[in-house]
């Protein structure tokens, strides 16, 4: 009650200080009318005239209320005062006592006015809220019933003693009935017997009396007589104007899920007669599934036999089974199996059959033969005898067909005279006798296919060990040519002995090449091709392969470039040495077929593929190109475009062949693109796992803020992919770039513009190279020169070639890493001096190693090599001529390091190895480096399980030699006492 009244406060607050101004105006009219009129009637009527301000004091509590009225009706006092003062000066006293018992009158008027206008306004407001109640019911009702008619259900509405007072036109559909025909009835009455007595069962009255939803299943009867099954849903409510309980019921047709559930019922107890039907024979059908099993899993001939002929003989409950088969000529058929349930049956395993008894030959030419008695059927004359003595009665033979051929027969027989075989039994035979033959044939060719896999087992062991055995033959001697030849190298010679020692060392590494690559071929046509799953950057991979073709590619003067886009992962996972191998060979083919011009890498990602990177990596050159009439002959073993490309250029043809395994292998393939004369593009596609989201940041990446960003940077090179990667690092990193691709050119453009901080110029360029350029540049500008880095692919200048012309040279191919770091030391003043590359080949001044080493190697001329290259290297060692000699020398005196070989007579390295780390104590243990000329798939792995610390494929280089020694500085090991 008091939010009520709140609420009306609230309106009324709301609906006055929304009409003030228009009250303030039209007191203001009203003031100004009755000051007039009090002017005009004043002479005449003296001060009677202030009555007449009850007038407008009334009218604006009328029009707005009573508390507008009462505050009207004091504002009039005072306007009353203020005229008289006016006029009357001095103004008497007694005015103000004369004049409260007419402003007393006004104000009792202006109560009742305003009050009355306060009842006629809430009096309207509660008319218009009713009218907006019953007009929102009218139109839920509407809705109710609009909803209600559309329902396939039966809507209907009860008073409290269960009179219909609404019903849906759904009751025509469900009952016959019209709506009339049922209002203000009962329903009760249409109720089936059965359930009326349930509404009289305290499961229904509980619910009823505690006025909550419930449900009820009850047969309710059509007009037509005929009951039907319904589900009513009734549900309690109350009106807002009455308090007494209502229900509605909602009532559903469920005759035809009664139909449903009686034909399930039906179809239930049909099911359990089967299931009772189903276990008189699950025991068969157990064997059956026996039967099945061992046809379908044993590949083991004699015994998928025995079982079989125990399982018949249980199923059909025989007195015993056997099965004969017939030899490969056709001329036996001997029984190989039998079973009896008595173990005092004799065994017939051994026993053959008559071919020329009837019964047999019917069964031959794949008949079905049973009878009731064999010991006195003419077929089985011949068998007469064994019939007696076995009191054989009831006898089946059943053909095993196998592919059109009979291979042989099933043989079922009872000693119960009566107990004859049916025809369902002879039929259940056939068909495990389709299934045994079947297998018959699947055991024997799976027995021939194990003896030919043996077969190739054996030649694959004997093919690998070949392959082992020729690897070491070879590389052995290879192994003295090379490394003799890169130690004679080093000495002083003349040119020509120079040019002779070239060539055999170049001769032994194209040998080399071609060994490894008939192993690689070796390995992937006999499946035994593993890939490595290693981290790695792609980055460094492609400038180390790079690196490895960039002297040919000097020698020929060719121009090498690479670029890597930049949403090529930096770090993967895969086979980098495989990669690398795909890379060397591509670009070693790319600078061999070039006489004349670039080749140049690119790597794209393509997206992802099967939760992985593709990456596609692209070879372009400028060389003689490929017909495309030849282009089918690329990737086939042992084969080249044609014989001449032999003649001139080398190669087994197995590079490109290997290639693409290898690319096929990490999930990808490979292509080309070439034309005869124009060049050739070689590209491949591999799968990697990226090891973190980020793009190749580090191959253009710069560091904040940007050291390099806003400098401007002259470039001429006339190749124009040169240009395009340079313009491409220039972007990243902020350095704003003008490219020209001649030296005219860029003559011109310094007439007009020489605000350069510095200009990259290429060495090799026609008319007008880059040293004359630099020429140029220095005499156009003199010291307002800018500095100047050489672009070369032709190695380094001498030094009073470009004295004082260039700051620094950079050799092709440009790494990004390596020219940011030139262009920052050029423009910071602090360009260090050129260095020479380290190598691992000590000089005459530096201090001798006080390593002590042991070579074991039974091979005098390897043991010459060996010797030759430690002696380069700084270090003498002492020499065994197999493991029983290491072990011996191991007893006299430690060694640091053990350069073991692992072929040598009478105890081999591995054995050797084994001993050392058995008998050995930690802190004495030497570094092993396992020295083979074998290199297949596994090698390595398994010296290192051995033992041994570290690896050297035969021949060995220098440099390698180096740098496994150098591995063992960086092992943490206890000094050797």
């Amino acid at each position: 009650m008091m939010g009520s009244l709140w609420q009306k406060a609230a309106n009324w607050r709301n609906k006055f200080l929304s009409q003030r101004v228009e009250i303030v105006l039209v007191a203001g009219l009203m003031t100004a009318v009755y000051t007039v009129v009090f002017y005009a009637l004043h002479p005449v009527l003296n001060y009677i005239v202030t009555s007449l301000i009850m007038l407008p004091v009334l009218t604006l509590a009328w029009l707005y209320g009573l508390r507008v009225g009462v505050i009207a009706s004091f504002v009039g006092y005072v306007v009353n005062l203020a005229i008289i003062y006016t006029i009357e000066q001095p103004f008497p006293a007694e005015f103000f006592i004369d004049g409260l018992p007419g402003h007393a009158v006004t104000l009792m008027a202006a109560v009742l006015i305003g009050k009355f206008k306060d009842l006629s306004y809430r009096l309207n407001h509660e008319l218009n809220e009713r009218k907006q109640i019953e007009q929102s019911l009218q139109t839920s009702e509407e809705q109710y019933r609009l909803l209600s008619e559309n329902l396939n259900d039966l809507v209907c509405l009860h008073q409290p003693d269960g009179r219909m007072v609404y019903l849906s036109s759904s009751v025509e559909e469900l009952l016959g009935y019209s709506p009339s025909e049922l209002l203000g009835k009962r329903p009760f009455r249409l109720f089936h017997p059965d359930t009326l007595a349930h509404f009289n069962s305290l499961a229904f009255l509980q619910p009823v009396q505690q006025q909550k939803d419930f449900t009820v299943e009850a047969q309710i009867q059509h007009k037509e007589g005929h009951y039907i099954w319904v589900e009513c849903r009734m549900r309690p409510f109350t009106y807002p104007d009455d308090e007494r309980v209502h229900w509605q019921s909602i009532t559903r047709d469920m005759t035809e899920l009664r139909n449903r559930e009686d034909a399930l019922r039906v179809a239930i107890a049909d099911t359990k007669i089967a299931n009772d039907k189903l276990r008189e024979t699950i025991a068969d059908l157990s064997t059956l599934n026996q039967i099945a099993r061992t046809l379908t899993e044993s590949m083991d001939l004699q015994s998928t036999l025995n079982v079989i002929a125990k399982e018949l003989a249980v199923l059909l409950d025989a007195r015993s089974c056997g099965i004969a088969l017939l030899n490969e000529g056709g001329t036996e058929l001997r029984v190989v199996a039998n079973y009896s349930p008595d173990p005092a049956e004799p065994d017939s395993v051994g026993l053959l059959l008559p071919l020329d008894d009837l019964g047999t030959q019917l069964v031959l030419q794949g008949q079905s033969v049973y009878t009731d008695n064999a010991q006195i059927d003419p077929k089985y004359e011949k068998l007469r005898e064994v019939m007696e003595i076995r009191l054989t009665q009831s006898l089946m033979a059943i053909p095993l067909r196998s592919q059109g051929q009979i291979i042989g027969s099933i043989g079922i027989d009872r000693t119960v005279p009566g107990y004859v075989f049916t025809e369902e039994d002879v039929r259940l035979a056939e068909t495990v006798a389709g299934q045994l033959a079947g297998a018959i044939t699947k055991a024997r060719l799976f027995d021939a296919a194990a003896k030919a896999r043996l077969a190739a087992e054996v030649a694959n062991r004997a093919k690998s060990e070949f392959l082992a055995n020729m690897s070491h033959e070879i590389r052995t001697p290879l192994n003295a040519i090379i490394g003799l030849t890169d130690l004679m190298l080093d000495t002083p010679l003349n040119d020509e002995q120079q040019d002779f020692l070239k060539t055999v060392r170049n001769s032994g590494d194209g040998l080399l090449e071609i060994i490894n690559n008939i192993l690689d071929f070796s390995k992937i046509e006999a499946g035994h091709l593993e890939l490595e799953r290693i981290p790695f950057s792609i980055r460094e991979t492609v400038e180390d392969a790079l690196d490895l073709v960039a002297a040919p590619a000097f020698e020929k003067g060719l121009d090498l470039a690479y670029l890597i886009d930049e949403q090529v992962p930096g770090l993967v996972m895969g086979d980098i040495t495989r990669l690398r191998q795909i890379l060397v060979n591509l670009l070693g083919n790319a600078v061999k077929f070039t006489n004349q011009g670039e080749v140049f890498l690119s790597v794209i990602c393509l997206g992802t593929k099967n939760n992985q990177r593709e990456l596609r990596f692209s070879v372009l050159d400028t060389g003689i190109g490929i017909p495309i009439d030849r282009l089918d002959r690329l990737f086939q073993s042992f084969s080249q475009v044609d014989s001449s490309t032999t003649r001139q250029y080398g190669g087994t043809g197995l590079g490109l062949a290997i290639s693409k395994r290898l690319a096929e292998a990490m999930g990808g393939t490979m292509w080309v693109d070439s034309k005869s004369g124009e060049g050739s593009t070689f590209s491949f596609t591999i799968l990697v796992q990226p090891l973190h989201s980020e793009s190749n940041l580090a191959e253009t990446a710069v560091s904040s803020p940007n050291p390099l960003a806003g400098k401007r940077v002259l470039v001429v090179d006339d190749n124009p992919i040169n240009r395009l990667i340079l313009k491409h690092y220039f972007v990243n990193w902020g350095v704003e770039s003008q490219l020209l691709d001649s030296g005219a050119d860029a003559l011109a453009l310094l007439d007009k513009d020489t605000a350069f901080d510095l200009a990259i110029l290429d060495m090799q360029m026609p008319q007008m190279d880059g040293l004359m350029l630099a020429w140029a540049i220095k005499q156009k500008l003199g010291r307002q020169a800018f500095p100047l880095v050489l672009l070369s692919s032709l190695g380094y200048l001498e030094r009073d070639e470009g004295k004082d012309l260039f700051d620094l040279q950079i050799n092709k191919p440009i790494k990004p890493y390596n020219l940011q770091r030139a262009l920052l030391q050029v423009w910071q003043g602090s360009m260090a001096n050129e260095v020479s590359p380290e190598t691992a080949v000590a000089d005459d001044d530096e201090p001798k190693s006080t390593l002590r080493i042991l070579l074991a190697e039974d091979n005098i001329t390897n043991q010459k090599v060996a010797l030759r290259m430690l002696e380069r290297l700084g270090h003498k060692a002492q020499v065994a001529q197999n493991g029983l000699e290491v072990l011996a020398a191991l007893k006299t005196q430690p060694f640091d390091i053990i350069l073991m070989d692992v072929q040598m007579p009478e105890m081999d390295g591995l054995e050797a190895t084994q001993r050392i780390r058995e008998n050995g104590n930690s802190k004495s243990q030497p570094y092993i480096i396992a020295l083979t000329a074998n290199a297949l798939k596994g090698d390595r792995e398994r010296y290192l399980g051995a033992g041994m610390d570290g690896y050297l494929s035969k021949p060995v280089r220098i440099d390698d030699l180096a740098a496994a020694i150098e591995e063992y500085h960086l092992v943490p090991t206890a000094p050797l006492s």
